[in-house]
């Protein structure tokens, strides 16, 4: 196996477990981040009704609702297909950033921003719907492993990458969660992901080379 897709995945976990780990420290003390009041300014100067009612529509392909079609499909997909180097990282990355994001709200217990254009209850970090979104690239990756066309697999990867920032800036839009929030929803999911992805890898690896002579 080669060692490109080993490198990224362990990259991605490094990357995504730095950002979330200092955001989640920052949360902790309190701080009050710029990037965060920067955010609602932008919201505020491209607010109208129509811009509203798309960023509603949008933030509910984030929901858990959907995430969960999305990711049944997917994962049924990949069964017929036997392919379980997508199948099985997709799986337990699904089921652990579940887990993880609604545990780490409780124990960070933020508030949400006032002044929210939806309803929206519970805690503020991280963004549930950010995280989420991160299933959506999970997906693109894992069926693009099954895909034969390197052209089709890039156009799905960057499509899902482009839905997943809409969904989390959208929550900004919406004033329902800060754009820390966001931004620590999306490390949390990256890097879990790519910790089952990583695992997956390897058990391959080793497979490969003890099936090799």
């Amino acid at each position: 196996m080669k060692a490109g897709p080993l490198i990224l995945a362990a990259a991605v976990v490094l990357v995504g477990g730095f950002v979330f780990g200092d955001l989640a420290a920052a949360v902790d003390r309190g701080a009050r981040l710029g990037m965060d009041r920067q955010a609602f300014d932008v919201g505020a100067d491209l607010r109208s009704g129509a811009m509203t009612s798309v960023m509603k529509v949008v933030t509910a392909v984030g929901s858990t609702t959907a995430i969960i079609v999305v990711l049944v499909a997917a994962l049924a997909f990949l069964a017929d297909r036997r392919c379980w180097l997508g199948f099985a990282p997709l799986l337990a990355g699904a089921l652990l950033t579940n887990i993880a994001w609604n545990q780490v709200k409780t124990w960070e217990a933020r508030p949400r921003p006032s002044g929210r254009l939806v309803a929206a209850s519970g805690f503020s970090f991280p963004s549930g719907h950010a995280t989420n979104s991160v299933a959506y690239v999970a997906v693109a990756v894992a069926l693009a492993v099954c895909l034969p066309r390197l052209a089709g697999r890039a156009g799905v990867i960057v499509v899902a990458i482009v839905l997943a920032a809409a969904i989390g800036l959208s929550r900004v839009y919406l004033r329902v969660h800060y754009l820390s929030d966001v931004v620590g929803g999306w490390a949390l999911g990256a890097a879990l992901f790519s910790i089952c992805a990583l695992v997956a890898l390897l058990v391959a690896s080793v497979r490969h080379n003890v099936r090799s002579p």
